[in-house]
Order: structure tokens, then sequence, then C-alpha cells
């Protein structure tokens, strides 16, 4: 029911919009990028980028590595932790997929980065994505 899209650029938004479209799936997708909101995803109701996604916020959630890795202001929630909380409301381990798009760019885990060790925190926190 929720799933995760993670690419190199936003630039590449349109380009997943239009993969779900000429599949006909009928899933929802929003933008990270654009949600106002720094707090849990689920309790947000005026957000418009988010009412994409309908009244269950089920869909696609699409963001870029560099988002994964940015810090919220002055201590607040990180989209990571976000992202996360989304990600596993339904079930504690997750249930949806995780989309590495460009996988490339989430580093190189052995070379210790910061993408490389999210994108793996991610999977482990939401197994069963």
């Amino acid at each position: 029911r929720r799933h995760v899209w993670i690419s190199a650029t936003t630039d590449l938004y349109q380009d997943a919009v239009r993969d779900l479209q000429d599949l006909k799936s009928g899933i929802p997708i929003c933008n990270l990028a654009r949600v106002k909101s720094r707090g849990n995803l689920d309790l947000e109701k005026s957000d418009a980028e988010l009412q994409k996604l309908g009244r269950n916020k089920d869909g696609v959630l699409f963001l870029t590595y560099s988002l994964l890795v940015s810090q919220g202001r002055s201590g607040g929630t990180t989209r990571f932790e976000q992202l996360q909380t989304w990600l596993c409301h339904h079930q504690q381990n997750g249930s949806g997929l995780i989309v590495l798009d460009e996988a490339h760019k989430a580093k190189n885990l052995d070379a210790g980065s910061r993408c490389a060790a999210l994108v793996e925190e991610l999977q482990g926190k939401c197994s069963n994505c």
C-alpha cells in the first residue's frame, strides 16, 4: 500500500509519474520535496502535495537521495525519520516496495557515506519491503 521511490534528481519525478501512468497502475504518487510538513505525514491534513495520496495517504512517496540525508531544522524530524514513519504506518516493518532508482547514487556502503548508511538502515527497519 505504501511504496518509496528514491531517485537522483527531482527532475525524475515527472518520469516516475509518467511510468506509473503508462502501467495504468492507478497508484497515486507525491513528491516529498514539495511537502512542507516536517512532522508525521499521516497527521498532516492541509498539505496539497500529500492530498495526492488520498485520504489514507497510501501510494508512492518520491524523493531524492539528497533529500533522504537532509537534516531537520533545529533538531526537528529528519526526512529519513519522516519517511520511515510513513512507510511503516500500517505494519511495523513496512509492506511496500523501496525503489532505488539510479542506485549508484546511494554511494558505496564500504566508503561509509551517510547516504549509503541510511539506505541500508531503511532496508533494515522496513524489512518487509
